[in-house]
């Protein structure tokens, strides 16, 4: 039952990647797949630094923090990246 749970997650955290990406998708969806997948990511950073608190192991929370910070910084190029190519008209 694991097993099945787990290929169903994969599914639908791939295909929510390849939406959010794929220019035939109406934007409205895009963004909403976008914001899903941003905040399963934090859900996760958060998770990661809590249980690093809770059980004191600060390699654990730090490396939560700095996984929490490189995907902000990814998301940051991302929407840069896109308000610069819609500015331009592409």
């Amino acid at each position: 039952m694991d097993s099945l749970l787990e290929i169903l997650l994969e599914i639908l955290a791939e295909g929510a990647v390849e939406a959010a990406g794929s220019r035939r998708v109406p934007l409205a969806v895009r963004i909403l797949l976008g914001l899903l997948l941003a905040g399963a990511a934090l859900g996760l950073v958060g998770l990661m630094v809590w249980v690093g608190i809770d059980t004191r192991t600060p390699a654990l929370a730090v490396f939560g923090a700095l996984l929490g910070l490189l995907l902000a910084g990814g998301a940051v190029r991302r929407v840069r990246r896109f308000c610069s190519r819609h500015r331009r008209g592409l």
